[in-house]
């Protein structure tokens, strides 16, 4: 079986460490990132919570 797909709350990513991922992301990215980067941060975030 493969794992199923969660979203970030479902994950028991608190909205606060949503933004906090995003925000690192967009400092990271010099400033700037698209909304697929940011979601492509947060599914990293999704899997180190997975991983726990």
């Amino acid at each position: 079986m493969s794992p199923r797909r969660v979203t970030p709350s479902e994950a028991v990513l608190s909205a606060e460490n949503q933004i906090r991922i995003a925000l690192q992301e967009i400092v990271t990215r010099g400033g700037q990132a698209t909304i697929a980067e940011i979601y492509a941060a947060l599914d990293t975030g999704r899997t180190a919570v997975e991983a726990a």
